[in-house]
């Protein structure tokens, strides 16, 4: 006896009793509800949680996702922003006295 069916994507039967009609349906897609993370929680529960995703800064609130774009730009802008560092030993550090420019300084040595 033939069968017609088609086959869903993600998963498949197979035929474990031909007789009694009988058959075993394999999933290869799990569920967010069912794939649990290391804390005990599950994907559903933590990507439920999220209320949405913002470029702005100002949010205070928990439980929003950042733009990436919105990060890039905010990287940059720090980085920008940074004090440039020497890296010297103590005696070139010593050298400069007084009078060495506002910086930060890394000895080594």
């Amino acid at each position: 006896m033939a069968i017609n069916e088609t086959i869903a994507s993600g998963k498949y039967r197979q035929c474990i009793d031909e007789i009694n009609k009988i058959w075993k349906r394999y999933s290869l897609w799990n569920k967010a509800s069912d794939t649990e993370c290391e804390d005990g929680q599950t994907v559903e529960e933590k990507v439920g949680t999220i209320k949405g995703i913002t470029t702005d800064e100002n949010v205070t609130e928990s439980g929003y996702a950042a733009d990436i774009i919105a990060l890039n730009e905010l990287r940059s802008q720090l980085y920008s922003e940074m004090i440039p560092a020497s890296v010297v030993t103590q005696a070139e550090y010593n050298a400069l006295g007084s009078g060495r420019p506002q910086k930060l300084y890394v000895i080594v040595g």
